[in-house]
């Protein structure tokens, strides 16, 4: 019996293993450049039920990556964050973007962190076209100021994604 299981634990572990190895092969990876555009500053919104002030921004994004041939370089669309207060200085930062290439498909970037993180955890998925099966997970830095030459480029962040489609 214990010579049985022990089998059973050596295939269902080998078969485990084949397949991770298979699901990373087709893992491929991107970087590159976000440049925003402000679109609404940060504000303050009102006051939530029980009093507490959230700090919302609007911004336009593009991805810029040094493979031109990249599914994500030139893709263009919008971005919303909101820092929510923490109370010890600390604060939560959401975002949420929608973004499309040339030729209008679209997929979806979600990111996370705390004021006090280097950098942000960022989410990809599918939307359509191309990008419909995308699934992906990076990070990002957090934004600086750009220097761009482009007047409405207020900054920049670098990014760096492992994806399938």
């Amino acid at each position: 019996m214990i010579m049985k299981n022990l089998k059973f634990s050596t295939f269902s572990f080998f078969l485990l293993s084949l397949l991770l190895q298979v699901n990373y092969s087709f893992a491929q990876s991107a970087k590159g450049q976000i440049i925003y555009t402000t679109i609404e500053e940060a504000r303050s919104t009102p006051k939530s039920m029980n009093g507490v002030t959230f700090r919302n921004t609007l911004t336009k994004a593009r991805l810029e990556t040094a493979d031109k041939n990249s599914p994500f370089n030139g893709v263009t669309g919008v971005s919303e964050s909101w820092v929510v207060p923490m109370g010890d200085g600390n604060a939560l930062i959401h975002g949420f973007s929608v973004l499309a290439d040339k030729d209008g498909d679209t997929f979806f970037v979600y990111f996370t962190s705390t004021r006090r993180d280097k950098q942000n955890t960022v989410k990809i998925k599918g939307g359509t076209g191309k990008f419909m099966n995308l699934e992906g997970s990076g990070t990002s830095s957090k934004a600086e100021r750009a220097d761009t030459g482009i007047k409405e480029d207020c900054c920049m962040s670098s990014w760096e994604i492992k994806y399938k489609m």
